[in-house]
């Protein structure tokens, strides 16, 4: 079972970029489109429960699944809380309590 809290669910933005610098482009692309096909987005999907990038992979998804978690509802997305980049004051706050947890007897 699967509920939405009522301050939304969680959710993050990834991805990938090709460096102007790049030597290889069309290998760049070549991962890209295998990283976004249908067969990968939609094991991620059944294997992880994530939401996907190609939406043509709920197609192949589990339906029980993808009706749990309302893959196939794009609305959802006005719902949903995405994840922010912390600054890099907030990070040493996080790095600095995490060395007084290893360093902790």
């Amino acid at each position: 079972e699967y509920i939405t809290p009522s301050e939304g669910r969680m959710g993050y933005v990834c991805g990938f970029g090709i460096p102007a610098s790049a030597q290889h482009v069309d290998l760049a692309y070549d991962y890209l489109n295998a990283a976004t096909s249908v067969d990968a987005t939609t094991f991620l999907i059944n294997e992880y429960g994530y939401g996907a990038a190609n939406d043509k992979a709920i197609a192949g998804a589990d339906p029980d699944t993808v009706e749990l978690l309302q893959l196939n509802d794009s609305a959802i997305l006005q719902s949903t809380v995405f994840y922010e980049s912390v600054t890099p004051e907030q990070r040493e706050v996080f790095v600095s309590n995490w060395d007084r947890v290893k360093a902790a007897p």
